[in-house]
């Protein structure tokens, strides 16, 4: 049998807003730089299609997240947190570039659950817009007192950008495999 190896690390970030409780986090640049529109509305079944081609185009050979079909969306929604406003979408005219899926814990926290942009969008400022709208939605809309997300640490851009906004590593979670 070999030892485990250090498959997978996850960092959990965290950030407090500086303001008070329920307000929207201090940002560094002003997000009407780009060219999205959020829809107001959230999630509605009509977009389903859209989704899933944005959420497999951004996780392309993801094992958990990429690949998805209309049954692995649908799961999610049985989920005794899932809120159709807490899937924040952005569109580019009538083509989806990405979206902030964002959830509330039991004891009030709001997550970003999954965060997702189309390849054809990276490097132009949509996955700060995307998160950015995240946090002013479980600030605003949800009230929540804190954000937080968890993401890959192979996932240095995310990272990087999480880091800018303000996020602050709270805890690393590894995976390991035995392959005995």
């Amino acid at each position: 049998p070999s030892a485990p190896t250090d498959k997978v690390a996850t960092a959990g970030l965290s950030m407090t807003s500086a303001k008070s409780p329920g307000s929207a986090p201090k940002t560094g640049a002003p997000l009407a730089s780009v060219p999205y529109e959020f829809r107001e509305t959230g999630f509605a079944s009509e977009y389903l299609d859209d989704w899933l081609v944005a959420n497999n185009a951004a996780f392309f050979g993801h094992p958990e997240q990429g690949n998805w079909a209309a049954e692995d969306f649908m799961e999610r929604t049985e989920l005794d947190w899932w809120d159709p406003d807490d899937l924040r979408m952005a569109w580019d005219g009538h083509r989806l570039a990405g979206f902030c899926w964002t959830k509330v814990h039991p004891h009030g926290d709001g997550e970003i659950y999954v965060i997702g942009l189309h390849p054809d969008y990276h490097g132009r400022g949509w996955g700060k817009a995307l998160v950015m709208e995240g946090l002013r939605h479980l600030s605003e809309a949800r009230r929540c007192p804190r954000g937080m997300l968890y993401v890959d640490a192979a996932n240095v851009a995310a990272k990087a950008t999480y880091e800018r906004i303000g996020f602050t590593s709270v805890s690393i979670d590894r995976s390991y495999v035995w392959s005995g």
